[in-house]
C-alpha cells in the first residue's frame, strides 16, 4: 500500500492531516478494485491469463440420429381368417428390417392372429378364425437397428357375417283352415347356407293354436315353408 500512498509514511503525520486521510481513502478504494479483479478471473480468466491465442472452445458432439417407425395402413378392419398386409418405414437408419409383432407377442398366435414378414419391411397379417374379446389387435413393427423404436396399427375384427332375411308376402290373409306359403329371402356379406328355423308367434314349428308352418323345400336358393292356420 506504500505505492499508492506515494510512499510516504503516515506515522509522521497526525491522523487527521489531509495527507493522512488521502492515503486511508486511497487504501480503502484498492481493496474493492482488488476483490472485483478476483472476482473477474475465477468467472471470465480475467486478462485472459493462461489462453493459448486464438483457442477456441469446441463445440459438444451432436446428439445421434433417432430412428422413427411407422406403419402403414394405420387402421384395418379385417374379417375373421382374412388376410392384410402391413408396410414398415424406418427413418433415421439405413437398416431398414423390423421385428413384426400382434398384441407384443413376436409373429403372433392362434387367438389374436399371425403375422409373417413378406420382406425387410413388408408383413401379412392373418386373422383368427374366433373373435377374440376384445375383437382389436395392435399390429407392430420393431426396429431391428433400434429396438426401442417401433410403430403401431390397430386391427378391428369383425364375423365377416352380416345377413338380412325378408319373408314374402310380408303379410297374408289366411282363412280357418287355410294355408299360405312363405319364402325366406337371405341377404348379407358372409350369408352362407340357406338354412333357416321357422316360427309362429315365436313357437318354433307352431302349434294347434296359432297354426303350424313346415318347410317346403327352396325356390331359386330361397328356403320356402307352408303356414297351416288352425281349424278353428
Amino acid at each position: 500500500m506504500r505505492t499508492l500512498c506515494e510512499r510516504e509514511d503516515t506515522r509522521t503525520r497526525p491522523a487527521s492531516s489531509p495527507r493522512a486521510l488521502s492515503c486511508r481513502w486511497k487504501v480503502r478504494r484498492a481493496i474493492p478494485l482488488v476483490l472485483v479483479c478476483l472476482a473477474m478471473f475465477a468467472e471470465t480468466n480475467c486478462g485472459k491469463a493462461g489462453t493459448p491465442p486464438g483457442f477456441t472452445t469446441p463445440s459438444p458432439p451432436s446428439g445421434a440420429t433417432t430412428v422413427t417407425v411407422t406403419v402403414q395402413p394405420s387402421s384395418a378392419t379385417i374379417a375373421l381368417g382374412g388376410t392384410q398386409q402391413f408396410e414398415a418405414t424406418v427413418t433415421g437408419s439405413s437398416n431398414a428390417g423390423v421385428t413384426w409383432e400382434v398384441n407384443g407377442v413376436a409373429g403372433g398366435n392362434s387367438t389374436s392372429g399371425t403375422i409373417a414378414s413378406s420382406g425387410a419391411d413388408v408383413a401379412t397379417y392373418t386373422a383368427p378364425v374366433g373373435l377374440p374379446s376384445p375383437p382389436t389387435v395392435t399390429v407392430t413393427a420393431v426396429s431391428q437397428a433400434d429396438t426401442s423404436a417401433s410403430g403401431s396399427a390397430s386391427v378391428t375384427l369383425t364375423s365377416g357375417v352380416s345377413v338380412t332375411i325378408t319373408v314374402s308376402p310380408a303379410s297374408a290373409s289366411v282363412p280357418t283352415g287355410g294355408a299360405q306359403l312363405f319364402t325366406a329371402n337371405i341377404a348379407g356379406a358372409g350369408a352362407s347356407g340357406t338354412g333357416v328355423t321357422w316360427s309362429v308367434n315365436g313357437i318354433s314349428g307352431g302349434d294347434s293354436t296359432v297354426g303350424t308352418i313346415a318347410a317346403a323345400g327352396e325356390q331359386n336358393g330361397s328356403p320356402m315353408a307352408l303356414y297351416a292356420a288352425p281349424p278353428v
